[in-house]
């Protein structure tokens, strides 16, 4: 069972009319408490059709470009997955959509990404050529680093299609494997091979090696040197940090502590960096899981703090009130809308 709609229609003259609220999030989810028992009874019986409206309004009311699917559960019956079909941005939107969800229990559970399917059935038809899942072939090669696997790609039917056409195969394709956020999160760069690769393997293959990079320690925490504007830089940066699994933290947040000409090169010694520390330890308690720290940078006599804080949170509000409060360098902080993570520290750059 699966139903897949984008329709962006208004409910029907018929449908009772609904309290208006100001957040259609929470509208979807009141709605939700009174239909859920009668959509899963629909599923039973074999009368969807009728619910393809109300979900369609409820759904587009939060934003007209979310797509939403129905379909079988992990654990639960059924599953209802809200989907930004691709736009980083909208898919923050379906995050706080899932975030507001009920627990998950015998009957529901939901998702804000479409997820992996059985790849070993799977096929696709674009532009007028079959590609059969089980007919892929693949080489791997995996970034223990930022634990994220490059790929080599080859089927035979992919040769006689376009560049974009192919472009597209390859990543609906995984993301029909993989999950919308598992191919986010794992895949790295994707090629189109002429040939089959030395050593390569089919899906089955890929997903045993996302299994290995699943169990392996989700920080990857470096120390780095290198040159920002032609002066140097040195930088401590967790790799492994990936958007999908921090869609709320949407805004890029930057505290810069001027120390000025400790050294010639403009770089701490080693007494600023212990007192950074000291100063960073009462930050970060304050901070507790409201922010996401993503690692420090020092050049040019200023030593900056890189986080991600949600939007919708205290994280700004906390670290502004720190460095008013902070008297040993002067301070300036930054927080800028970010939630599509554009906007890199400069050792990412």
């Amino acid at each position: 069972m699966g139903l897949w709609n984008r329709i962006k229609s208004a409910l029907g003259s018929d449908e009772p009319a609904q309290p208006a609220m100001k957040d259609p999030i929470d509208a979807f989810w009141a709605w939700w408490a009174d239909s859920r028992d009668a959509l899963a009874g629909a599923i039973a019986d074999g009368t969807l059709d009728s619910w393809v409206e109300p979900i369609s309004a409820r759904v587009s009311a939060i934003h007209e470009d979310l797509a939403w699917e129905l379909g079988h559960g992990k654990r639960s019956q059924h599953h209802i997955c809200v989907s930004s079909e691709g736009s980083p941005v909208l898919r923050v939107i379906a995050e706080r959509w899932r975030s507001r969800a009920p627990e998950p229990d015998d009957v529901w559970e939901y998702y804000a990404a479409r997820q992996p399917s059985d790849w070993r059935r799977g096929q696709l038809d674009i532009a007028g050529a079959e590609l059969d899942f089980p007919a892929f072939r693949l080489g791997l090669e995996v970034d223990e680093r930022r634990l994220r696997v490059h790929l080599a790609v080859f089927h035979p039917a992919l040769a006689g299609l376009p560049e974009k056409a192919a472009s597209t195969a390859l990543f609906v394709t995984l993301d029909r494997v993989l999950g919308e956020d598992g191919t986010e999160r794992w895949v790295g760069a994707v090629t189109r091979a002429e040939a089959e690769p030395e050593g390569a393997v089919d899906f089955g293959g890929l997903l045993e090696a996302v299994e290995r990079l699943e169990e392996a320690d989700a920080d990857s925490w470096v120390l780095g040197e290198g040159q920002i504007e032609g002066h140097p830089l040195v930088f401590t940066s967790n790799m492994a940090l990936k958007r999908v699994d921090h869609l709320l933290f949407d805004v890029y947040s930057q505290v810069h502590l001027t120390y000025g000409d400790l050294r010639e090169d403009g770089l701490p010694d080693s007494g600023a960096l212990e007192l950074f520390g000291d100063a960073f330890e009462v930050l970060e308690g304050q901070l507790g899981h409201e922010a996401l720290f993503l690692g420090t940078s020092s050049s040019q006599g200023v030593r900056t703090y890189h986080w991600r804080t949600p939007n919708q949170g205290r994280a700004a509000a906390i670290i502004d009130a720190w460095a008013e409060q902070e008297l040993r360098w002067p301070i300036e902080v930054e927080h800028n809308l970010d939630p599509t993570w554009e906007a890199h520290p400069p050792f990412l750059a």
